[in-house]
């Protein structure tokens, strides 16, 4: 069983980790940065690394990150139909957009925080005097703290008419919760207080919640991320492109075997439905030619 694997240029370390585990699982392993794919646009769309399509891989496994969030989406859309993918392009587009992923959170009951979407900065100004400085600017990846006018203003400069931009009020947690979630099952938590990070057993609670919020999403994997705050515990960020050296440095847990051996069963499935989906089709055309044959005799011999 083949194996690709497409990461983000600036991911190659964080995912070394996940490619050598993928060598002992499977039979080929391909790894390439999505700024390496080509999309071949003619009859049939085609997802090419040089002279390689990657549609020929049982499983293709995006690790995406927002920046390239677009192609991302491109290549699922035409890599679904002919192999095995954690998350659909349909799933993935609505996850990236942010606003109304965490809409759908807050209507199936998850405590989320509350986040300004706005697309102009006239409505950033109008927001901010609402909720008064500081604020963190909230980008895909990471945080800008803003505590005074002048560095809003610089920022919002940056940005312009018809860009997506978010903001929230700062929060001082007591402590941040990292869960890593694999089909149903949590397979690898831990917890940071200050600048200690330990591995955890996180609660019940907390287990089934990153499971809905994965659901939700309808991907094989995703990354949790919590704030206890004043004993709460709210979602704050979800991610489908973990830290794997940090995850397996702080837990001790092999959270690329129990990624790619979920793939691989899954992968196995579908395939095996295929195969009896085309076996039951022979068998009724098996049936279907036996009772022509066996009618055009009856035919025959009545003539």
């Amino acid at each position: 069983m083949k194996i690709a694997i497409i990461g983000s240029p600036d991911r190659k370390e964080l995912d070394f980790p996940l490619v050598e585990e993928a060598k002992l699982i499977f039979d080929d392993v391909l790894y390439v940065p999505i700024g390496e794919i080509i999309l071949k646009i003619s009859k049939d769309l085609q997802v090419l690394h040089k002279d390689i399509d990657v549609s020929g891989f049982d499983v293709v496994l995006p690790i995406s990150t927002f920046p390239y969030k677009e192609f991302y989406y491109m290549c699922l859309k035409i890599l679904e139909k002919y192999t095995y993918t954690p998350i659909s392009s349909d799933n993935f587009f609505n996850f990236c957009n942010r606003t109304l992923f965490l809409k759908t959170l807050s209507e199936n009951g998850i405590k989320v925080r509350r986040i300004f979407s706005v697309a102009s900065s006239v409505a950033a100004r109008t927001i901010i005097n609402q909720l008064g400085l500081p604020v963190i600017l909230d980008v895909p990846g990471k945080n800008i703290f803003i505590a005074d006018r002048t560095t809003l203003k610089n920022i919002l400069s940056m940005f312009k008419p018809g860009r997506v931009i978010m903001f929230k009020k700062p929060i001082k947690p007591e402590s941040m919760i990292w869960v890593f979630v694999v089909g149903n099952e949590v397979v690898a938590s831990y917890e940071k207080v200050d600048k200690n990070m330990r591995p955890v057993r996180v609660e019940r609670k907390i287990e089934e919640l990153a499971v809905r919020i994965k659901n939700l999403i309808s991907s094989d994997f995703c990354v949790v991320n919590f704030l206890r705050v004043k004993n709460q515990t709210m979602m704050n960020q979800v991610s489908l492109s973990p830290d794997f050296p940090l995850f397996q440095k702080i837990t001790s847990k092999n959270i690329c075997r129990s990624l790619l051996m979920h793939l691989r069963a899954n992968a196995t499935e579908k395939r095996k439905n295929i195969l009896d989906i085309f076996v039951d089709s022979i068998n009724d055309f098996v049936r279907w030619f036996s009772h022509e044959v066996s009618h055009l005799g009856s035919t025959q011999k009545k003539t």
